[in-house]
């Protein structure tokens, strides 16, 4: 397993892919670095997403479509531009994994400044490339450095286009999400 002393100083977390990976091209192709409900939320973006390529709007997003992973969602009001994250909403199981409620709370409040320098890489790198992106990390920000993820996170706008207004992502933990391996395989990039 990889750990985090094999990432840079404040980093908790490594992208795996951003944009659509070969293996995930079409909503129904598996692909082994998703779980069935990223799968799930990944094929409902692709199903929204507008002909031209521009980001879907917020405004046709039906939380119903996804009741088999809605306790694991949470979704992001980007603010200034992915300098800062606001927690409009998270779903229950993410809240048992981080140990507390962050609605309501900006990424700038909960994190140390080298953690959110981190953070807003990550942040600022996909408002510049809206796309889907895979994570893997540790809820360090949260305060529960022993809690590992995966995180699928999909852009939304909030008017036809391509700028990020939201971004919904999904969680598995622990067990329950692919964790990769030490080294950086092929795929892997860090930030």
């Amino acid at each position: 397993m990889e750990n985090r002393n094999s990432l840079p100083p404040g980093d908790s977390q490594r992208v795996i892919w951003s944009g659509l990976p070969n293996g995930v091209s079409e909503a129904g192709q598996r692909d082994e670095t998703l779980t069935d409900r990223q799968r799930t939320l990944l094929a409902y973006w692709q199903e929204l997403q507008p002909e031209d390529g521009s980001l879907p709007q917020w405004s046709n997003f039906d939380p119903l479509r996804l009741w088999t992973v809605i306790t694991r969602l949470v979704v992001y009001e980007v603010l200034d531009q992915g300098e800062d994250l606001f927690f409009r909403l998270a779903g229950a199981e993410f809240e048992r994994h981080a140990g507390r409620s962050l609605r309501g709370q900006r990424f700038s409040q909960i994190s140390t400044p080298e953690r959110l320098r981190a953070g807003q890489r990550t942040a600022r790198e996909l408002y510049d490339n809206p796309a889907p992106q895979l994570v893997h990390g540790w809820m360090e920000a949260a305060e529960r450095d022993h809690v590992t993820y995966s995180r699928l996170s999909v852009p939304f706008s909030l008017e036809p286009g391509y700028r990020m207004d939201i971004l919904l992502a999904c969680y598995e933990f622990g067990p329950n999400g692919p964790v990769p391996q030490t080294g950086a395989p092929e795929g892997f990039r860090r930030i």
